[in-house]
């Protein structure tokens, strides 16, 4: 499994159990948490944390908060981890 594919399922995991999801195949690193989710900061945060506590990395959140969907996520934070 490549390193950016990891970090999709820990926030689609994470995205699911905040927002009561069963059905996680609906979640698709196209899912855009803002318009197709209407995600708050506070559940933003939640994610952040447990991305930070799963790669050991510090990840800002308003720079975190500019991406819209899942793989630009994972994307961020492959950068952040891999440099």
């Amino acid at each position: 499994m490549k390193f950016r594919d990891e970090v999709i399922g820990l926030v689609v995991d994470k995205v699911a159990e905040l927002r009561n999801i069963e059905d996680k195949t609906t979640l698709t690193e196209e899912t855009n948490l803002k318009d197709g989710l209407s995600f708050k900061s506070g559940e933003l945060v939640v994610v952040i944390g447990a991305l930070e506590d799963e790669y050991d990395v510090y990840i800002d959140f308003m720079k975190l908060a500019k991406c819209e969907t899942i793989g630009s996520i994972a994307d961020f934070v492959v950068r952040a981890v891999m440099g």
